[in-house]
């Protein structure tokens, strides 16, 4: 079997470590053992041209499992990984998916499947796929239907612990040096009030200032007009006003003042703003750090080249020099790895260790763990959604630039 790589992260200095070469060798006879080579795993991942043809859609943000599967091609071979990609409009064409999956299934060298974000339509596709095909492996990420649903038809599904998420970045802005919240919400946005009430509690048990901000909005992601042209008015809108009123609140509260959004279209401005006037920037609730075309070291004025896409290492070491080189060490933070990359990447590797018979349980959670902290280099964090055994909702510590 082709050479296995695993990313390591040294604490925030972010330096990649040396592939690690493990020779497989084929197995015994049962049935998730094969014959070295013969073996396919098959990945289905929101390319970057159904998000750019579809702004507002929240599936994979930006390609970001897309990227990650070519780089499981690249590192597995293309004799062994399979990549395909949901239809744009997969929320009106589910039996496209289903047949998407279901050809996959029937080539049977094909041992495991990946589904990453789980789209609507995934639960038809597995169940459909598993008439045919009962032995096959289905790890599901970011799952668009419910819970019990992708739990009974999936073999893993994982998610991550949004709500788990908010005592987290408290925690961080404080360990910042933070002793205000500005907070910045929308109109229309899929950020529940609960969410930011927690916040708000969270906050004030920790005994920071929280100080709630609505930005304008002619439009939200919940639009009838999701259109190109209405999502860059959107943008714009947005970014205007969170960049006139960041300087306002860090010259109102102080140098002390952590920034927080929850949307997507307010991110960039908030980080320029707030590295400029000298707040803090703590990790975001619902930021993976490099959506939306890797907004943070884009925001930053580092060029991710193609082939760089899906090294994480490689931007945390790029963004930690210029944090570094600005004065900004200990300022701003983020989660260490997009959940749709580590799903990928992570569901690869606990795969095509189940097809070599390194692991014998279809849901080990103990070697899942473990390849997951190995991938991310920090604390990870599966606790399994009520009522499942095998629905895990994922959360990791983040991690501050320039320490």
């Amino acid at each position: 079997m082709s050479k296995r790589k695993k990313w390591l992260f040294k604490s925030f200095g972010f330096l990649l470590f040396a592939v690690l070469l493990l020779p497989l060798v084929a197995c015994g006879s049962s049935t998730n053992q094969n014959q070295a080579g013969d073996w396919k795993l098959g990945i289905m991942a929101t390319s970057p041209e159904m998000i750019a043809e579809n702004p507002f859609t929240q599936a994979g943000s930006d390609g970001q499992a897309y990227f990650m599967a070519k780089q499981m091609q690249a590192e597995f071979g293309e004799e062994h990984i399979i990549i395909v990609s949901p239809p744009n409009r997969y929320m009106a064409e589910q039996e496209t998916t289903m047949n998407l999956v279901t050809e996959m299934a029937e080539d049977p060298a094909v041992k495991a499947i990946i589904i990453a974000p789980g789209i609507p339509g995934t639960y038809l596709a597995i169940s459909t796929a598993r008439e045919i095909r009962p032995d096959l492996l289905f790890i599901v990420g970011s799952p668009g239907e419910t819970q019990q649903s992708i739990a009974h038809i999936s073999d893993i599904a994982l998610a991550t612990d949004y709500s788990g998420r908010v005592p987290k970045i408290i925690e961080n802005a404080r360990a910042m040096g933070a002793e205000t919240i500005v907070h910045y919400t929308r109109p229309a946005s899929w950020v529940s009030p609960d969410s930011v009430e927690a916040l708000k509690l969270n906050a004030e048990a920790q005994g920071l200032q929280f100080v709630e901000v609505t930005t304008p909005a002619s439009g939200s992601v919940d639009s009838p007009e999701r259109t190109p042209q209405a999502h860059d008015r959107l943008y714009t809108e947005i970014q205007s006003f969170v960049s006139e009123d960041v300087p306002k609140k860090i010259a109102d509260y102080g140098p002390s003042t952590a920034i927080i959004g929850n949307g997507f279209f307010m991110l960039e401005a908030m980080l320029t703003q707030t590295m400029e006037h000298g707040g803090i920037f703590p990790a975001q609730t619902h930021d993976t750090g490099f959506g939306y075309s890797y907004w943070l070291p884009e925001a930053l004025g580092i060029e991710v080249p193609e082939n760089k896409q899906a090294e994480i290492p490689w931007i945390h070491q790029e963004v930690n020099q210029l944090v570094l080189e600005n004065g900004w060490g200990g300022r701003i933070a983020t989660w260490p790895i997009p959940p749709n990359m580590l799903f990928v990447q992570a569901g690869t590797y606990y795969a095509i260790d189940w097809i070599d018979g390194k692991i014998e349980d279809r849901n080990n959670k103990a070697a899942l763990l473990n390849i997951m902290e190995e991938i991310s280099g920090v604390p990870v964090g599966l606790s399994e959604y009520p009522g499942t055994d095998n629905y895990y909702l994922y959360l990791s510590e983040p991690i501050i630039f320039g320490r």
